[in-house]
C-alpha cells in the first residue's frame, strides 16, 4: 500500500511538471510572437495603403466640418475641436505628392498621440487593424519617393504595398504648422 501511495504521488509529481512546462512554454511563445509582430491600423490615402501603429492611435472618428487656419502649412487641413480640445488636422496628400481632394464619405480622422503631441489624421478610409511581422517589413528607400523621416517601413500585402509610418514624426509634422509641406 505504502508502494502504491508513493506511485501516486511520482504521477502527480511528474503531471505538474509537465503542466508548469507547458504553460511556462505558452508563455514564451507568446512573448516571442509579440516580440515579433507589430500591430498597424490600415489606412488609405489616394490609391496608396498606410499602416499606422496601434500604440499612437486614440480613435477614430467621422469628419466633422474643419476650421480652416489662415497661413497654416499646406498640409493642415483645418483644426478640430474634440471634446474641448483643439487638435491640428493633418492631411498627407501634399506631403506625399498626392492629388488634393475632398473628403468622401468614407474619410475618417484618426487621432493619434506621442508624449504631449496630439494630431488627428485625415485619410480616405480605415481598412483594419493589423499584424505586421517584423521580418516581413522592408527598409524604406529613397527610389520611391517617399520622404523617409515619416516612413518607417514597407510591408507587401494584399492591397499592395503597405507603407508604414512613424508616429512621432507624423506629429511632429503637425507641429511645423508655420512652415509650408
Amino acid at each position: 500500500m505504502a508502494e502504491t501511495r508513493q506511485d501516486m504521488q511520482d504521477i502527480r509529481a511528474a503531471l505538474t511538471a509537465v503542466r508548469e512546462d507547458y504553460w511556462r512554454g505558452l508563455e514564451q511563445n507568446e512573448a516571442a510572437e509579440s516580440q515579433a509582430r507589430h500591430e498597424v491600423l490600415v489606412v488609405r490615402l489616394g490609391p496608396d495603403w498606410f499602416g499606422l501603429p496601434c500604440g499612437g492611435v486614440r480613435e477614430v472618428l467621422r469628419v466633422p466640418p474643419l476650421v480652416r487656419v489662415p497661413g497654416a502649412a499646406v498640409h493642415i487641413a483645418g483644426i478640430i475641436s474634440v471634446r474641448g480640445e483643439i487638435l491640428p488636422v493633418t492631411d498627407l496628400r501634399p506631403v506625399f505628392k498626392l492629388a488634393a481632394a475632398a473628403p468622401a464619405r468614407s474619410a475618417r480622422l484618426v487621432v493619434m498621440a506621442a508624449g504631449d503631441l496630439k494630431s488627428a489624421l485625415l485619410v480616405d478610409e480605415v481598412r483594419e487593424l493589423r499584424a505586421v511581422e517584423e521580418a516581413a517589413i522592408e527598409a524604406p528607400g529613397e527610389a520611391e519617393g517617399l520622404r523617409s523621416p515619416l516612413v518607417s517601413g514597407r510591408v507587401d500585402c494584399a492591397e499592395g504595398l503597405l507603407t508604414l509610418l512613424d508616429t512621432a514624426q507624423v506629429l511632429a509634422l503637425a507641429e511645423q504648422s508655420g512652415q509650408e509641406g
